[in-house]
C-alpha cells in the first residue's frame, strides 16, 4: 500500500513530515514558517500511523478535511479531494491536529487545534506557509 488514497481509506498515513501530491511522497521541514523540501530526510513510506479525520468541509468543488494521528496527540494531517480524486495530503509531526479549513482569495487555510494557520496556495503543498496563532 503506497498510494495515499489507499492509505487514507485504511485510515493510515506515512509517519513523517511529508506531503503527497502527483503520486509521490515529498519529505519537508519547516524553516521560518516556510516549507522546505528535504529530499535527504530518508522518508520511509512503510512507517505508518493511524489517522483519524476530525472534519470534512466542502469548499467550492473540493472536499477539504483533516484530523489527528494515533502516534501521539501532537500530529496532524489535512487533505484536498475533488470528487473521488485525492489531489494532495499533508502530514505534520510538528503541528497539533487540524480542526477546520477556510477558503481565502489565493488558497486555503487549515487551522490546527492551537490556532496555527497552515496556508496552502493554488499549487498545493509546495507553496505552504505556517503562521503562528494570534
Amino acid at each position: 500500500m503506497s498510494d495515499a488514497n489507499e492509505m487514507l481509506a485504511a485510515e493510515q498515513f506515512v509517519y513523517a513530515d511529508c506531503y503527497w501530491q502527483d503520486g509521490r511522497f515529498v519529505p519537508y521541514r519547516l524553516e521560518g514558517g516556510r516549507l522546505v523540501i528535504d529530499e535527504d530526510a530518508g522518508l520511509d513510506t512503510a512507517d505508518r500511523t493511524d489517522v483519524f479525520p476530525c472534519f470534512a468541509t466542502q469548499v467550492g468543488d473540493a472536499t477539504c478535511g483533516g484530523g489527528e494521528t494515533s502516534a501521539h496527540g501532537s500530529c496532524g494531517f489535512f487533505f484536498l479531494r475533488r470528487g473521488a480524486r485525492l489531489e494532495w495530503v499533508v502530514m505534520s509531526l510538528e503541528s497539533d491536529p487540524f480542526v477546520e479549513v477556510e477558503a481565502i482569495p489565493d488558497g486555503l487555510v487549515f487551522r490546527s487545534r492551537s490556532g496555527q494557520r497552515w496556508i496552502v496556495g493554488p499549487d498545493g503543498p509546495a507553496s505552504l506557509r505556517v503562521e503562528a496563532s494570534a
